[in-house]
Formats: structure tokens, C-alpha cells, sequence
């Protein structure tokens, strides 16, 4: 069936057998008897059970019919004649206006004009099932990426149709997004798990009290013998859980079916994490029921000592082997003191979120998505300002901040457009198919999808060359003057990297090159080898500070001496010439 019913279920407010109804089909008789005229009590009094038909708050229409002007008349129209109405029992009554009130072809209504798989027609398939059918209200066999709101069995009679909206566009949302990701084509529900469900679905409803009256929940002509293709076979706790998640093995994908093997996986390591978590709340409690919990927590406490008296000799251990330090010489060994905090600060401390495009996805495949600039930051060891842009997502409703490498001109507020239908403007994202010859760019992606790679330094730049479209390939002049050729869907961002310039000052003082070299990776400054005395350096020593002979290292050398050429494949040495021995 794929649809499990919640603990709790409501759907047994609106059973026939239900003792519930009887209570509010008093207050209902009681409130009618009160206010409608006697004589139309017969009439006004429902013989079907309450829920039958949907509940309508009286606006005063009872207590208009003891109007004098007023008069019910309970025999059927048989036909409208010229000069007013004719009755079933012969009776004509004239009229000068007569306001129709006769409902509605809800069965109708709810099939479009639509063609799936094989030619088949959604009429077409309607007519064969006996009237509107889907797998939960939502999709329907033979129509791929076909997703219906407030479709077949999904109205919940009494309760808010915004409610059933909002699960249902959930439920949709969930999936289109590996529809949209590129994942696969499409979904379409199994012919076996919708007549599974349907027939959950009529069993229900055959229990409830919409089967005993005729209503437009219901197909056929009359609306008292055709299936009920309206209601949901439940409460709304029932929807909630029905719709919170796809049941990924009820649906057949187009594409790449891995996707789909994948997904259950996960679910199923997902349904394992869950019975561990319940397991373990069912053990404490257990401990907590026979009086062993205190018992328990004290062997888990003293188990969990030993083992950090474990790990801590294991560490004065190779502290001592480290210092060379031991008992037998009776030298104390002791750990260093630390803080609330490490003793070495990594250089990454002080950056902002990684500079990157957005991630591609459908929006930006096949159209353009705008984002607006919110802030220009500074970024510890970049020369390149930053620009936070903030986007909405096209799929749910948050937005979505990103970090972009700011392009001159780039300003607080300033609109940003990614996509492949985007305006050719600076700071703007397109694919470079669809940049002419000679656009500016920067921060190109070198394969893609990896969200920026090429030309991302400050002032820095890289060209368009030329376009091969056959081959679906760009080629580019970067920086350095080489030309790359990339993926013609490969994005890029329009204009040149802000910050440029930065080097044509200089630093004057060693202070400020001090400070700038330790946001980044490098430590500076750095004593050179040949400088230093040859204790301290095997390049130390030589004649005005020259090493004195060849910096060729073999890879083999102990590391106090591997420095230099390690493995050089050129030495210097010229080969073939002739060598003269010395007498």
C-alpha cells in the first residue's frame, strides 16, 4: 500500500459506527427544531448521518423561511416553462426571476486536456478507472512529472484546504529538486501502487458516513453510486504523515535508475538510526523501571576514568621518548600547561566563507536568478575584496547567501544575475558560450560545476579567444598570457577582479610585510642558508655567502641535509663534452 496509518489517526471521526457523532447530531436536530418553522421540520432534518454532506454555518436562512414573503416547496422541478417553473406533481408556480442554485460537474472539472505515455488521454484513464484517480490525490501512472494539487481524494471535507495545499506543494517540492538537480528525468507513480492505494482509499471511505447520501464527493450521474474520488481516506494527521515523505519505492524513474537505488539505501540507514535511538530510550527506561540506572551510570563513569588514566600515561609516555627524558635518570616529566585554547593559531583563522559561484542547478541551466549585494568584506590574506550576495531560493523559501570575488564597479545594493539568459553586464555570472569575443572575465570555472577556479586574484583577468561550438568548447587567454581551453558551459563572471593595484605601493618596512605574509601560509621572514654558520645549515659557511658547492640533494639524504635541488634532473653539468685529467 506504501502509506502507513500514524499512530493517533483521525480518520475515524467521520465512521458511521463512531459513538463520537452522536453528540453534535443532537445539537444539530436541537438547533434546527429551535429556529426553522414546524411545519419543515420533516424536511430540514437530515435522514443521513452528520459529515455526509459538507457542514455549512447557517447564515440566518433558517430563521428567513418564517417571513411571510417565504414559502418552501419540496416537490422536484420537472421543467422550466415560459412564464416560471413546473413541479413533478404538476404544480406551476410564475416567477419573474429565477436563481440558479443547482451545483456543479465536479468530475469534470478536474481532468485537463492532457496526453501522456502511449497517446493515452487523463480523461481517457479517468473514464476507465470509474472516475478521478491518482496515487495519493498527487500523480497519476502514464503521466511523468504530472503533479496535481488538490487532486483526486485529497479534499479533507471539513478541515483547511490551505493545510492539504501546503503538504501537497511539499510533498512536489521533494520531487522536483533531483528532477531539477539532473539527477533523473522524471517520476511517475507505479500502475500497482496506485490501485493498491485507491483501494485502501474506497475501503475507508466505504466505512465512513460520506456513502450514505448523494454529494459531488462522489462520481456518476446523481452522485450516490459512483466512487468517492473527492475525500481523504483520513484525518489531517493522516495527510501530515502520508505527505511528509516520498515512498521512493511507489514511483518509477525516467533516467538513471541508480538514483532511485541510492535514495532507498539511505532511507534504509535512515530507518536504522531511528530504531537505534529508539532502542536506546527503550533500554533506559528499562534500567530506569528494574532500579539498575544509577547502577549503570556509575560502571559507565568509572569505565570512562580508566580509560582517560589510559590515555593520559600513554601521553606522559611520548612526551618523555620526545624529551629524552625517563625514570631511570629521575627526571620528572610534566605535561606543558595549556589554556582554554591551542598554543599555535592556524592561518585560517580569520577568513571569510570560501570565494565561490553559486551551485549550478536548473535555475541557472535554462533561464537567470538575481541576487543583490548585501556587503563588500575584507578577507585576511586575499588581495581581492569580497562581496556577500544574497539570493532567494528558487525551490523553498529561505534565501541562500553566497560569497563572490567582488569585480570593480561591484557596490553595496548592486543587483547580480547568474544564469544562461543573464544580461552581459559586469558582476553578472553567464556560461562563456554565451560571452562574445573579447569579454573580460574572471573567476572562470576550469570544469564544470566547481564554482570558480581561473583568474581570481586581485586586478586579475582572463579574455575570450574564440568559441567552437561543434566541439562545445571556449577558448580562453589567462593571466599569465597561456590560453586554456575550457567547457563552453563552463561560468564565468563578467569584468575584472576588484582589488587591483595592491603591489604598486610598497611595503617600506619589514613591520607591514610582517603582518601581511602572516594572514597567509608562508612564515616570513625567513633567514636564507647561506647566511646562517654551518652548525646550523648545510648551505652555512661558504665565501660571501655561496654555498661553495652543488645544491643537488639525493632524495635519500638524512633530513638534516635534505635541502636544496632534492633529485635535480639537471645538474649543470654539460653532457658528451670531453673531460680533461689533470697530471
Amino acid at each position: 500500500m506504501g502509506v502507513l496509518d500514524p499512530p493517533g489517526d483521525l480518520s475515524g471521526q467521520f465512521n458511521k459506527s463512531d459513538k463520537f457523532l452522536s453528540y453534535p447530531i443532537l445539537g444539530v436536530v436541537a438547533y434546527i427544531k429551535s429556529v426553522a418553522p414546524a411545519q419543515y421540520h420533516q424536511y430540514l432534518i437530515p435522514k443521513y448521518d452528520l459529515g455526509c454532506k459538507r457542514l455549512v454555518l447557517d447564515p440566518g436562512y433558517l430563521e428567513s423561511l418564517h417571513r411571510p414573503n417565504v414559502d418552501m416547496e419540496w416537490d422536484p422541478i420537472a421543467r422550466i416553462v415560459s412564464d416560471g417553473i413546473e413541479t413533478k406533481s404538476g404544480n406551476k408556480h410564475q416567477f419573474d426571476v429565477i436563481a440558479f442554485a443547482t451545483g456543479f460537474d465536479i468530475t469534470n472539472s478536474v481532468a485537463l486536456d492532457v496526453t501522456g505515455i502511449n497517446g493515452q488521454r487523463l480523461q481517457e484513464y479517468y473514464n476507465r478507472e470509474g472516475g478521478p484517480t491518482g496515487y495519493m490525490g498527487t500523480t497519476i501512472p502514464g503521466f511523468p512529472n504530472w503533479f496535481t494539487i488538490l487532486g483526486p481524494n485529497t479534499v479533507t471535507g471539513h478541515s483547511s484546504v490551505i493545510f492539504a495545499e501546503e503538504l501537497q506543494m511539499d510533498y512536489v517540492t521533494q520531487l522536483l529538486r533531483p528532477i531539477l538537480a539532473g539527477d533523473v528525468k522524471g517520476f511517475m507513480p507505479r500502475a500497482d501502487s496506485t490501485r493498491s492505494w485507491n483501494e485502501m482509499a474506497q475501503s475507508k471511505l466505504g466505512k465512513g458516513v460520506w456513502s450514505g447520501c448523494a454529494s459531488w464527493y462522489r462520481s456518476g450521474p446523481d452522485g450516490a453510486k459512483g466512487k468517492n474520488f473527492a475525500i481523504w481516506p483520513g484525518g489531517n494527521l493522516h495527510m501530515w504523515w502520508s505527505f511528509r515523505k516520498p515512498i521512493w519505492k511507489d514511483f518509477e524513474v525516467l533516467g538513471d535508475s541508480s538514483w532511485l537505488v541510492k535514495r532507498r539505501i539511505l532511507d534504509a540507514f535512515a530507518i536504522l538510526a531511528q530504531l537505534g535511538l529508539i532502542s536506546v530510550g527503550v533500554g533506559a527506561l528499562a534500567l530506569v523501571r528494574v532500579g539498575q540506572w544509577d547502577a549503570f551510570t556509575k560502571l559507565a563513569q568509572e569505565g570512562l576514568e580508566e580509560g582517560l588514566d589510559w590515555w593520559r600515561s600513554q601521553g606522559s609516555r611520548s612526551d618523555a621518548n620526545y624529551l629524552d627524558l625517563s625514570i631511570d635518570n629521575k627526571r620528572k616529566t610534566t605535561n606543558q600547561r595549556r589554556r582554554s585554547h591551542a598554543i599555535f593559531k592556524a592561518h585560517t583563522r580569520l577568513n571569510k566563507n570560501p570565494a565561490r559561484l553559486r551551485p549550478l542547478d536548473f535555475a541557472e541551466r535554462n533561464g537567470y536568478i538575481r541576487g543583490i549585494v548585501k556587503e563588500i568584506l575584507h578577507d585576511s590574506g586575499r588581495g581581492a575584496p569580497l562581496a556577500r550576495v544574497v539570493f532567494r531560493d528558487p525551490y523553498r523559501y529561505k534565501l541562500r547567501s553566497e560569497t563572490f570575488i567582488a569585480t570593480e564597479g561591484l557596490h553595496t545594493g548592486a543587483f547580480v544575475y547568474c544564469g544562461k539568459k543573464a544580461a552581459l553586464s559586469v558582476g553578472n555570472v553567464l556560461p562563456v558560450s554565451q560571452l562574445p569575443e573579447g569579454t573580460i572575465i574572471c573567476n572562470v570555472e576550469e570544469h564544470v560545476g566547481d564554482r570558480g577556479a581561473l583568474a581570481r586574484t586581485s586586478g586579475n583577468y582572463a579574455t575570450v579567444i574564440g568559441h567552437s561550438p561543434e566541439d562545445n568548447k571556449t577558448r580562453i587567454r589567462l593571466p599569465s598570457g597561456a590560453k586554456k581551453t575550457v567547457a563552453s558551459n563552463a561560468r564565468a563572471t563578467v569584468g575584472i577582479v576588484a582589488g587591483g593595484g595592491r603591489i604598486d605601493k610598497p611595503l617600506l618596512k619589514a613591520g607591514r610585510a610582517y603582518h601581511k605574509f602572516k594572514a597567509k601560509r608562508y612564515n616570513w621572514p625567513r633567514t636564507r642558508g647561506v647566511a646562517m654558520n654551518p652548525v646550523d645549515h648545510p648551505h652555512g659557511g661558504g665565501n660571501h655567502q655561496h654555498i661553495g658547492k652543488a645544491s643537488t640533494i639525493a632524495r635519500s639524504a638524512v633530513p638534516g641535509q635534505k635541502v636544496g635541488l632534492i633529485a635535480a634532473r639537471r645538474t649543470g653539468l654539460l653532457r658528451g663534452t670531453v673531460k680533461v685529467k689533470e697530471t
